[in-house]
């Protein structure tokens, strides 16, 4: 990783804060974190919601298959 400093501050494997920060980079990277796994949350949530349907129809009737 590389870490030059103390304290090493690594949010979600992919943020990392290095050094005595004030507490709006925390806040920041916190944010944007949790963002990031609410859209994450909510693809997945879709995704297992979501089926395939596929109808007939013919004249005025439909058929779900």
């Amino acid at each position: 990783m590389g870490v030059q400093g103390v304290p090493f501050f690594v949010f979600n494997e992919k943020y990392a804060v290095s050094g005595a920060q004030p507490i709006e980079v925390f806040s920041e990277v916190l944010e944007r974190v949790w963002e990031e796994e609410n859209e994450q949350s909510r693809g997945q949530i879709r995704e297992e919601t979501r089926t395939e349907t596929t109808y007939c129809c013919e004249g005025e009737t439909c058929n779900k298959e």
